[in-house]
């Protein structure tokens, strides 16, 4: 690939998208021309600064002078027409950029807050700052403790045929807003948390199981039935996700 075709796909190769061979062809380029690295590195700072220019506040001439300043594509001086044409561009630029930020979130978990909040709550159990408020290895009594405590409807957790010991259960608020019932035990001696939030408190929220990672921790969401069902724990997201797709399996009377 030459210099014009490699950084005509700039934004595919950042973004990570486009198929592995561009990728491939676009890095053996960029280590072989320096011309093309800097160009690169200079388009991801311009990026970098029109995002967080963007989230800050709204778009004055006093603003985008800065952001010239600050990614080296500003020169000294600037003649009022040439400032309106590159001022013009870079408004463009800018529309294109917020498109591309907003495609980005569509891809991305709608509920992240919930899963870095629901890993705070696991490591904060983790460390004895959080009890259960219902202690018992029993299943049947965890479920019929949650379903009289909790204001919506849950359903029945994960049993031990899915390798899942439960330790006990209670109530909590994430966010200082979202109340969930919480279900505590282990899978082989790993430390395994369940969150579960009534689905209609949350909007935007994704149907099939969504994997994250959060600091230690493997997070995996999900809707089940009537609930926005949060499993975390320092194991792999298979085990996770068959919690997941345990909880509320089981006949209800």
């Amino acid at each position: 690939m030459n210099c014009t075709d490699v950084r005509q796909h700039w934004m595919l190769y950042c973004d990570s998208e486009g198929d592995a061979q561009l990728h491939l062809q676009i890095t053996d380029h960029l280590r072989e021309c320096p011309a093309c690295a800097r160009w690169f590195a200079q388009q991801q700072r311009l990026e970098q600064a029109l995002g967080k220019q963007l989230a800050a506040g709204c778009a004055t001439p006093e603003l985008w002078d800065r952001i010239l300043v600050r990614t080296g594509l500003r020169q000294p001086v600037l003649r009022r027409r040439r400032w309106l044409a590159l001022a013009g561009g870079l408004t463009a630029a800018a529309v294109a950029l917020a498109l591309l930020v907003g495609l980005s979130v569509g891809r991305r978990s709608p509920v992240p807050d919930l899963a870095r909040n629901a890993a705070d709550w696991h490591e904060q159990w983790q460390r004895g700052d959080v009890r259960p408020d219902f202690v018992s290895s029993s299943d049947q009594d965890v479920d019929r403790y949650l379903k009289k405590k909790v204001p919506f409807r849950v359903h029945c957790p994960p049993r031990t045929d899915v390798n899942f010991q439960v330790q006990g259960a209670g109530i909590c608020v994430l966010q200082d807003r979202h109340q969930a019932a919480y279900i505590v035990g282990h899978v082989d001696q790993a430390p395994v948390s369940i969150l579960v939030l009534e689905r209609s408190s949350w909007r935007q929220v994704p149907e099939g199981p969504h994997h994250c990672r959060e600091g230690d921790y493997q997070v995996v969401s999900g809707v089940v039935a009537d609930n926005l069902v949060v499993v975390m724990g320092m194991t792999s997201p298979e085990v996770l996700e068959k919690l997941l797709n345990a909880y509320g399996s089981y006949h209800e009377g």
